[in-house]
């Protein structure tokens, strides 16, 4: 046994275990002893691995046996054997006042070494009034979890890069004070981490960075911030109340990623241009924040073109195998084409790009040992003849990207060219987006290393401290690192997945000590789209925005916006006004920790005299005879609503329609910059149904570990039908049954689908689910019923049903509470857990970030599963359903008129057309008062405007006239002129009697 006490802490070391470890008059944080070191021989993933043609060979990790510990002055040894060979690690260990260091000192042995090592392995105690965490002191030491109260703690070396050297402290303290004892720790005992005053434990000190920021996208997005609009620029960023802008490369639109070169097209002088406008913007203390795909390389770098640096990555070498000329199109290799890929996502690392002397060669076809239909001189290189037996390197990818090599040249220049380009025009920050693209240099095992290096090259060559943003997080990665957590916006279920992303956020400001961001927000046109996959985004739902982001401290960010929309856009504004109120607020510190508790889990609504509780009801009315009704709660007393909106929403269509795109695809401007728009299809011309022809035989069945279930063939009154039952052991668990199509079903135009299901009452859910092969997209298509119903029942279902499933576990979306491993996957094979054998999405279960049910969406040219999820059964009862008829169908537009709404007192008159995606709402949230103004209800009065489907006024549709809601449910009846079946969104917003917080607010 050793034991070792420094004034902070002691740890006790026992069988080569930690048992013991305890903050200066504290318990023992052990919750369960670990071997110190474990020793694993695996297999490192590279980055390449051709996963389309055959996947990657995993083999299961295997570990070294301990057998014991030899104790020395200034530390210890442990002895491990493998494959009948002995294996000795040397550590030294110095005490210091705030910590213990341990530094591996050498790993001896004749036999085969480890590839990782795992060290100072600890599970902690981290609810306690003393606590401890683990801390990385050199570069490529990474911790398996972040810094902070985190319960599974060690250092993680990898012998790629060299075990010798490699430092980890353990400080301990009382909760008040451990984050004081991690600036020390960073301080005086870090080697070669660029650590900054800006970042990890002291991130919470800088109250800029947590300012709320908006993204501009430079010529790829039209009415973008340059030198000559700033002035108006600036006037919408303070009517919405941002203090701070994000410059996005943009597809090299705004600057070329790589080198950093900006847009002669809207920046003439270039560097010189770039540097009036940040000049300009710092004038009104609006600070900017250069937005980089960090390591990776644009296609119109000068890295690339007109001569491709030499020092690009590359995965694999093709030979010529005859001569070719400059016009040649087809080109022979002596490699087997049988190996290459034409199928291409943003997560492949591979490309269609081969280097040839100074010609970059695009192919787009493939035949026996010729690369087909290729492109000569591709992205401005010059074409030029090649002899035969020439190598040429296919390139490395990442989003589109092109990469430079593995620590060499070109990647040092990337990161000197990046700060070049802060430091010459004056930037305050950086994102570094597409961080984790950085794995495309030498794979997924090793990424934590190469994200570390780079940035800390960059901070290098910086020279400063400097507030840093990042799209992947690691232990080392936290010491630069100033704010967490922006996430990609969500295309449906806003509400929910802003409810999940605040608590993630909580969670990790709790753990991790760093200023937490609530974003990317989409603050730009509402795009046309089908029902199914993107959802109006509308001024509650920015209301809910402000309020998540007041209510908890957070820093909003948003994208997408173009002062022409804002402009045209009487939505867009009252929206950006309820965001300026709440920053307002937030940044004021007008709120006190009490007065923001009070707010943090309800929907909130603001005037002058203070802050209310609210609530919004929304049902869908469906026209027969041009009449129909709607039932709206209050909760409340009787009042007028303070917000009403009305739209209409897609219907069942006839014929099949051309899904058209046009103009700048604003939806992929983060999610996947740098993709080609593809064309899309022609739907099918028949409703395609799910389960036709097929029978429970047929069919994949899977459960999570304590539920049972079966299916069978029943006859129905509607065809044959899918008998599914199903029982769960416990409050939690779901059950499947799955069609796979071999060659996938093209469903474009059909996004809304029918089902019989008879129902037996027991309160348990139904999702219908479609998804894509992952080669294509990642997204779900989620259709919930809840079977509150006895008997046959049809259902027709158009809009996703993210919001439901997120109220639910799945193993798809868990949310930290993977209780007794009960989405632990039943089938392991290798790392991968494939989709068409399990319930999985990704490698591993998802936890946190829920894009891939909001966010993402399957590509319906290519459905290759549909699915019938049961989830929320009633414990220890078998529930049994049956399933008949599911089937596809085409949805299209629509245009209501003349409507009018009534309720037991006032009516509504809405003159003119709407059509789908288009709106007519009452609210208030205009800003017309300046800035130096307080608003009132005299100069923001609530009033009705129409908003179509890009935000834009229609002045031919119009509305007047008001309701009262009594307290419970009011029916609404509304007539117009309308097809049968069409459809009509109603919400109604109303608020509490008197405000939760009663006092006045600017």
């Amino acid at each position: 046994m050793k034991k070792l006490e420094s004034p902070a802490l002691t740890i006790t070391l026992e069988n080569g275990a930690i048992t013991e470890l305890c903050a200066k008059g504290g318990k023992n944080l052990i919750t369960k002893p670990c071997p110190f070191a474990e020793l694993e021989y695996c297999t490192i993933r590279p980055a390449f691995t051709n996963e389309w043609i055959r996947p990657f060979p995993m083999k299961q990790p295997t570990f070294a046996t301990y057998s014991k510990m030899e104790e020395r002055e200034d530390g210890f040894k442990l002895y491990y054997t493998y494959n009948d060979a002995e294996i000795v690690l040397d550590f030294d260990v110095e005490i210091v006042p705030e910590a213990i260091l341990f530094t591996l000192k050498s790993v001896e042995t004749e036999g085969e070494r480890p590839q990782v090592i795992r060290f100072a392995h600890v599970f902690l105690d981290t609810d306690g009034e003393t606590v401890a965490t683990g801390m990385s002191l050199d570069l490529h030491t990474m911790g398996i979890s972040y810094p902070g109260l985190e319960e599974n703690q060690a250092a993680l070396v990898y012998d790629h890069f060299g075990y010798e050297g490699r430092s980890w402290a353990i400080t301990a303290a009382k909760r008040e004070d451990l984050r004081e004892n991690m600036k020390k720790v960073t301080k005086q005992y870090v080697k070669d981490i660029l650590w900054s005053d800006c970042g990890g434990a002291f991130s919470l000190d800088r109250p800029e960075i947590n300012e709320s920021y908006m993204m501009t996208f430079g010529a790829f997005l039209p009415g973008s911030l340059v030198l000559e609009n700033v002035e108006e620029w600036i006037e919408m960023l303070q009517d919405i109340g941002i203090t701070q802008v994000d410059f996005h490369g943009a597809e090299d639109k705004n600057f070329s990623f790589g080198d950093f070169e900006p847009n002669r097209e809207i920046f003439p002088e270039g560097r010189k241009t770039f540097k009036k406008l940040v000049d300009r913007l710092h004038e009104e203390g609006i600070e900017s924040i250069l937005h980089t795909y960090s390591a990776l390389i644009g296609k119109r770098s000068s890295f690339v073109t007109p001569v491709p640096d030499k020092n690009l990555g590359y995965n694999r070498i093709f030979t010529l195998a005859d001569d070719i000329s400059e016009t040649a199109t087809d080109v022979p290799i002596l490699e087997d084409t049988a190996d290459i890929s034409l199928v291409l996502t943003s997560y492949y690392n591979s490309s269609t790009y081969i280097i040839w002397d100074d010609e970059i060669i695009e192919f787009t076809e493939l035949g026996d040992h010729v690369l087909k239909g290729c492109i000569r001189g591709a992205l401005g290189t010059k074409p030029s003849a090649h002899s035969k037996g020439t190598q040429g390197r296919n390139t490395k990818c990442a989003y589109y990207l092109f990469t430079p090599d593995v620590g060499g040249p070109l990647f040092d220049k990337v990161a000197k060219a990046t700060a070049e380009f802060v430091n010459e025009c004056g930037f305050d920050a950086y994102y570094f987006d597409a961080l984790e693209g950085v794995w495309a240099l030498e794979g997924m095992t090793l990424l934590r290393t190469w994200t570390a290096k780079f940035i800390n090259k960059v901070a290098e060559y910086t020279g400063r401290s400097m507030p840093m943003e990042m799209s992947e997080m690691n232990h080392v990665l936290w010491y630069t690192r100033s704010r967490m957590n922006a996430f990609d916006y969500p295309r449906r279920a806003h509400k929910k997945f802003i409810e999940r992303h605040a608590e993630i956020n909580r969670f990790c400001q709790e753990k991790n000590f760093m200023t937490q961001n609530l974003g990317w927000w989409k603050m730009g046109e509402n795009k046309p789209a089908n029902t199914s996959h993107i959802e109006r985004i509308t001024t509650d739902i920015y209301d809910f925005f402000g309020r998540v982001a007041a209510a908890n401290g957070f820093s909003m960010s948003f994208q997408s916006l173009s002062l022409y929309d804002w402009q045209k856009s009487e939505e867009l504004k009252r929206s950006g006004d309820r965001i300026r109120r709440w920053e307002k607020v937030r940044l004021g510190q007008e709120l006190t920790s009490e007065e923001r508790a009070l707010i943090v889990d309800c929907e909130a609504y603001m005037r002058p005299e203070g802050i209310y509780r609210a609530s919004y009801t929304e049902n869908i009315a469906q026209f027969v005879d041009g009449k129909a009704s709607v039932c709206i709660d209050n909760p409340y007393g009787k009042q007028e609503p303070m917000l009403i909106r009305l739209e209409t929403l897609y219907t069942k269509a006839d014929a099949p329609s051309k899904q058209e795109k046009g103009g700048v695809d604003v939806d992929a401007l983060v999610l996947a910059s740098g993709v080609n728009i593809k064309e899309t299809t022609t739907a099918k011309t028949d409703e395609f149904y799910m389960l036709d022809g097929t029978g429970a035989n047929d069919l994949k069945t899977i459960t999570s570990r304590t539920v049972t279930a079966s299916i069978a063939d029943e006859a129905s009154p509607y065809g044959n039908a899918i008998c599914f039952k199903a029982k769960a052991a416990k409050d939690i668990g779901v059950a499947r049954f799955e069609r796979i199509f071999e060659t996938p079903i093209d469903l474009t135009g059909q996004y809304g689908c029918g089902v019989w299901v008879y129902g037996d009452g027991k309160g348990e859910i139904l999702n219908f689910q479609l998804r894509s092969p992952r080669m294509y997209q990642c997204g779900l298509d989620n259709k919930i019923i809840e079977i509150d119903f006895v008997g046959w029942k049809y259902f027709e279902l158009y809009e996703s049903s993210d919001s439901k499933v997120m109220e639910y576990l799945w193993p798809y979306y868990y949310r930290h509470m993977n209780k007794d491993d009960e989405f632990t996957p039943l089938k392991y094979d290798g790392n991968i857990y494939e989709w068409n054998e399990n319930m999985f999405l990704t490698d591993d279960p998802i936890e946190r970030n829920p894009k891939h049910i909001t966010s993402e969406k399957p590509d319906f040219t290519h459905i290759g599963y549909a699915c019938v999820w049961m989830n929320n059964m009633p414990e220890g009862e078998e529930c049994n359903v049956k399933i008949a008829g599911w089937h596809s169908f085409f949805t299209g537009t629509n245009e209501i008129s003349d409507i009018t709404v009534k309720a037991e007192e006032g009516n509504i008159e809405v003159k003119g057309t709407l059509p789908s995606d288009c709106i007519v709402e009452y609210s208030d949230g205009r800003k017309t008062a300046g800035l130096g103004e307080k608003w009132t209800d005299k100069n923001t009065p609530p009033s009705w405007y129409s908003s179509g489907a890009k935000g834009e006024v229609m002045n031919n549709c119009t509305a007047s006239g008001m309701i009262t809601l009594k307290p419970g449910g009011n029916i609404l009846d509304i007539s117009a002129k309308a097809p049968d079946g069409a459809r009509l969104r109603v919400v109604c917003g109303v608020k509490e009697d008197k405000p939760v917080i009663s006092r006045e607010v600017k």
